[in-house]
């Protein structure tokens, strides 16, 4: 059973961003930039498109998704009779072009819950076959050239058929910390931080709500703004100043209808809309740099003197969708 388009969260560094729908799985997600091969992509296929599942072991429960005021961190809670667990999932804002990091923290505030980790990553739109090695506290699957993800945590971590599985019993002030973080090469190790989990976090706060605050609009749907305009910051690519059209692909406006493209590139029109939107609210260097980004595709040698509708994130103009 797929989860409805609205039944997602969105969370980002501000190079590309993942989809976490409200029953905890993470099931969409290109690292690195927008329009990298995707690393999670069971919304489009369950069976094989790869995952991130983080949900309570019972199958009675509510679930409830919202955000930290004024961030883009996404809470995720579970209620059931035996208690209330809440995942914490965020993407620290670093400029490290060479790896993506998502953490997932997990913590019961009310009675206790037996929850459920299991990491199925499929490299390369799941076509290429990966190696996993692990200890204790550690997963890394390696996707030769198309890449490594490395899984730890401060709980213990199993391989099951090749995936990252953590069994959770927590009680009431527990929590549990799990950082996800892909590199390019097997040979880079990442740095651990499970234990700065905590500072990244507050550092990611403070970050968005010092984008917030530069909103000038003050109406009685200030909330609600704010809220709109976070997506928006969500969906540009900070390197070059590029706005997606939205974060994934093949999301068809009908199932099996011909409107089925490739929205991870900048489609001029949309971008137009979302311009015009970050200027009303004050936000006028996101403007300024979009407008340098279109500048320098206009001012290139391969420029024909008449725009495409579409670019790729850093300018290019062949786009070939497969």
């Amino acid at each position: 059973m797929y989860p409805a388009i609205e039944d997602h969260g969105i969370i980002g560094n501000l190079r590309t961003a993942a989809l976490v729908s409200t029953d905890g799985t993470i099931d969409f997600f290109c690292p690195l930039r927008f329009d990298h091969a995707t690393l999670f992509a069971s919304l489009l296929d369950e069976a094989s498109g790869g995952s991130c599942l983080m949900r309570p072991v019972a199958t009675s429960y509510r679930r409830k998704q919202f955000y930290i005021p004024d961030t883009n961190v996404l809470i995720t809670r579970f209620l059931a009779p035996e208690g209330i667990a809440e995942i914490t999932d965020f993407m620290p804002i670093a400029g490290n072009a060479e790896q993506t990091v998502i953490i997932r923290r997990v913590s019961v505030t009310r009675g206790q819950m037996q929850l459920r980790l299991h990491c199925q990553p499929r490299f390369d739109y799941a076509s290429v076959q990966h190696r996993t090695s692990a200890s204790s506290k550690q997963v890394c699957f390696d996707g030769g050239d198309a890449g490594t993800l490395h899984v730890e945590s401060d709980r213990s971590l199993l391989t099951i058929d090749g995936d990252a599985v953590s069994e959770l019993h927590l009680q009431a002030g527990d929590h549990a910390t799990f950082v996800l973080t892909f590199t390019r090469s097997a040979n880079r190790q990442p740095e651990r931080q499970v234990e700065a989990a905590e500072t990244l976090l507050q550092n990611t706060v403070r970050y968005w709500r010092s984008w917030v605050a530069e909103c000038t609009y003050h109406g009685r749907w200030r909330e609600t703004v704010l809220r709109s305009a976070l997506v928006l910051k969500l969906l540009t690519y900070e390197p070059t100043g590029a706005i997606v059209a939205a974060p994934t692909f093949a999301l068809p406006e009908q199932i099996g209808g011909v409107r089925d493209w490739d929205y991870r590139y900048t489609w001029l029109r949309d971008a137009a809309m979302t311009l015009n939107a970050f200027m009303r609210l004050g936000y006028h260097r996101e403007a300024m740099h979009f407008m340098q980004w279109l500048k320098d595709i206009a001012s290139s040698e391969a420029f024909a003197g008449e725009l495409q509708i579409m670019y790729g994130i850093e300018g290019e103009k062949d786009l070939t969708e497969r």
